[in-house]
Parts: structure tokens; sequence; C-alpha cells
């Protein structure tokens, strides 16, 4: 509601400025990298055990959850929220982003499994070298997001896939 009192808009502006920055957490940002870093270590050991799922395509959705549950603790770090339900379909697109190297090493690894014994250990390499990567990549991406200011609403998936991309490498050169 606006008055005709230039004075009392501008004094309404003022307090419902200080009402929201009141109300948005303050984050040290410090701690919250730190943090953040830890969280992404963790799980990307997580993301290397969920390749000994001997299931084929369980170890995807293993590996999925893993991914998702890495985001939505980022993401927390910096006095966000994220809710399961949107992270889901942000990481099934993220991750076909990857398009080669995800597909080998995500979809052949686990198929891989079929074939007893051997399948199933060559598959398990394959797909825990793709997830450990593609798991960190996902979480310095996810952490520079939210570092940036950025909240779940205003990430943009499709510019964020050449981001995602050298991280990956870089992961898979370590």
């Amino acid at each position: 509601m606006t008055s005709n009192n230039p004075s009392l808009d501008s004094a309404n502006t003022t307090e419902d400025s200080q009402v929201i920055q009141a109300a948005k957490p303050s984050v040290d940002m410090e701690a919250a990298n730190a943090q953040a870093e830890k969280i992404i270590k963790k799980q990307v050991k997580w993301a290397a055990a969920a390749a000994i799922v001997p299931i084929p395509l369980l170890d995807l959705a293993a590996l999925a959850t893993v991914q998702v549950k890495m985001i939505k603790n980022i993401a927390e770090c910096y006095g966000c929220e994220a809710k399961e339900s949107s992270l889901k379909p942000l990481v099934a697109s993220l991750a076909g982003t990857l398009g080669a190297a995800g597909l080998s090493g995500g979809l052949l690894g686990s198929s891989a499994k079929v074939v007893p014994v051997a399948g199933t250990i060559l598959g398990s390499i394959g797909f825990a070298a793709f997830g450990s990567a593609a798991t960190y990549a996902l979480g310095r991406v996810f952490a520079s997001h939210f570092a940036s200011g950025g909240t779940l609403a205003d990430f943009n998936a499709s510019a964020a896939g050449s981001r995602l991309k050298e991280e990956f490498q870089k992961a898979r050169s370590e």
C-alpha cells in the first residue's frame, strides 16, 4: 500500500528491506566453504562405495541418492534450502551433460555387472571411477553456485554444464 507522502513510502521500503535482511541468515563463508569441501570429500567416498552394489541400475540409484544428499547438505552450509524432490531431476539432467564420459562410465559400468565375476569386477571399477568424478564435479559446481549467493531457484543447469564437464575432467585426471 502506498501513500501520497513520499517520505512515508521510503520509510516503508527501508523497513521492508531491513526485515528481509534480518530474515536471511548470516553465513560465515569461510566456514561454509570448509564444510562444503568436507561434505564433497565424504560423499565422493560414498559414491565409490555405490559401485559395489552388484545389481545393474540399482548402483545408479545409489549414486544418485549420494549426490542428492550431498547437494542438500552443501546448500545447508550456505543457508539455502534444497528439497530432495527438486534435486533428483536436476542431478539426472546434469549427469546427462557429461555425455560420452557419463555413458561409458555410468551406464556401461553398471550394465557390465550382468556378466558374472569378471563383468562385476570390471563394471564396479569403471563405475567407481565415474561415480567419484561425477560426484566431485557436482559438489564443486553447487558449492561454487551457493557460495556466490545462488539458490536452487536460480540455478541454471545448462549454463553449469560446461563447468561440470571441466570439474569432471579435473577429477578424472587426479
